[in-house]
């Protein structure tokens, strides 16, 4: 039961990033558009129309600043994020389930830690009403709780490697079909 939630979990996190993702293309798409409309106008010799997207500029950064952190827990499960190989090959087996229990525990509290800090940070910026400067305002608390949200993901999912490993169980990110194992 357990697993099939912390699955969804990390499948859900990976849909809202590929949303996000989805997003950053259509109003990139729609600013060009627009742009592409201006040029035509212009060059027929009428006047531009000035069609923009208000604020595009910081909807994609904000936009491409959730895809990131949504999308570390489920890169984490299909062993997509850089690690070093070399040495675990290097190793016999026990070193080898010892470093990768040392690391997952190390990226655990790093990562606890920077949700809480993130979290801090949401928290400050919603008491002190920061907001945006771009032509739409927005409260900047909105955009970070993705980053909160992305965080507590990928520190779930390094508590539930850490807990594999701790069962003996194997490390899915080592997998040696993994893109990150060549070399």
């Amino acid at each position: 039961m357990a697993r099939k939630a912390m699955d969804f979990l990390y499948r859900a996190s990976e849909t809202l990033s590929a949303l996000c993702i989805f997003l950053i293309t259509a109003i990139i798409l729609v600013q060009v558009t627009f742009g592409i409309v201006d040029r035509i106008a212009r060059l027929l010799g009428y006047e531009a129309l000035g069609l923009s997207v208000p604020s595009y500029a910081d909807l994609c950064g904000f936009l491409l600043a959730a895809a990131i952190f949504l999308g570390l827990a489920a890169t984490l499960k299909v062993g997509g994020h850089v690690r070093v190989n070399l040495v675990l090959k290097s190793v016999p087996d026990r070193m080898r389930q010892v470093l990768s229990l040392v690391c997952a525990v190390f990226a655990l509290a790093a990562s606890a830690y920077f949700c809480w800090r993130a979290g801090a940070m949401v928290h400050e910026s919603w008491l002190y009403g920061d907001l945006s400067f771009g032509k739409i305002v927005i409260p900047m608390w909105i955009p970070q709780s993705a980053m909160v949200v992305g965080l507590g993901v990928l520190t779930l999912a390094f508590l539930d490697l850490t807990l594999s490993l701790l069962r003996g169980r194997e490390d899915l990110t080592a997998r040696e079909d993994s893109i990150t194992s060549a070399g």
